[in-house]
């Protein structure tokens, strides 16, 4: 079907436009990530009434509520921003099945539904894109990480391993690869941190501040460091009060990543191992 493939194409335009604005300007204007909206909106009612098939409206309106839930989680979490959340609930409205028409050029493994295909490559990328992004950041500053780990730490992968002497081997694979990522989480989560304070904080002159940015601590009587990013009426209060320069924390721009993710589950769908 022409408008299924005319959406997608649409979409991996805008995705790219959308991953140039983030990794440029470590923001995505609110007119791309609503139009992108707008125009899935409009593509998926277009093609309800071509293929006079209601139930496509409703099926793609449940998996953007679902985007929509996933979206708020990671905002209000302070993982994502503004922008890579309204981009998810717009995928959620274009992707809630697998477009049919694909399937005369991809092959792709469809075992679980789309959406959380999907999902999983969005995150699964998403920390193998923050991973590589993070070296580069820490490669450019110059700075050596050297991790402090409480010797306590090792005791759940110690006490893990010698469970699979006496566990049945259905279930070995399992607690090993359990045993592994509780040794390696002290080591990542010391390095997010370290990453965070030497290449993700930074101090700017607040003419150069942008709605939705994150101040690190609170002024008095106009932010709070447990905001969700400060607003246009702040950042003119600030100016006002003259305050010259404010620590900022700068997120990943992650919207790379859901380029990547939504050509993967388009070309290979779920590629893990079932």
């Amino acid at each position: 079907m022409l408008i299924e493939i005319s959406l997608v194409i649409i979409t991996i335009i805008f995705l790219a436009i959308s991953s140039i604005s983030d990794l440029k300007t470590r923001e995505v204007p609110d007119y791309l990530s609503y139009s992108l909206m707008a125009i899935a909106s409009t593509f998926i009612i277009l093609k309800a009434i071509t293929s006079n098939n209601y139930k496509i409206i409703l099926n793609s309106f449940i998996i953007f509520i679902i985007f929509l839930i996933i979206s708020l989680i990671m905002y209000y979490s302070k993982q994502w921003g503004g922008g890579d959340s309204k981009i998810l609930m717009s995928l959620g409205i274009i992707f809630y099945a697998y477009p049919e028409s694909l399937l005369n050029y991809f092959n792709p493994n469809l075992v679980i539904p789309f959406p959380l295909t999907l999902i999983i490559n969005i995150l699964l990328f998403g920390s193998i894109y923050g991973l590589i992004y993070s070296f580069v950041l820490l490669k450019k500053s110059k700075k050596q990480f050297k991790p402090k780990i409480n010797k306590l730490f090792y005791i759940p992968p110690i006490i893990l391993i010698l469970i699979t002497f006496v566990v049945e081997d259905i279930f070995k694979l399992l607690i090993l690869f359990l045993a592994s990522l509780s040794l390696i989480y002290p080591y990542l989560l010391g390095y997010i941190r370290f990453i965070e304070k030497t290449c993700m904080l930074k101090l700017i002159p607040v003419n150069k501040l942008t709605e939705g940015d994150w101040i690190v601590k609170d002024i008095k009587n106009i932010y709070k460091k447990t905001s969700l990013g400060v607003t246009k009426e702040q950042i003119e209060k600030l100016k006002k009060l003259k305050i010259k320069k404010v620590l900022v924390r700068y997120g990943i721009p992650f919207i790379p990543s859901f380029l990547i993710a939504v050509i993967i589950s388009i070309i290979f769908g779920n590629i893990l191992p079932f």
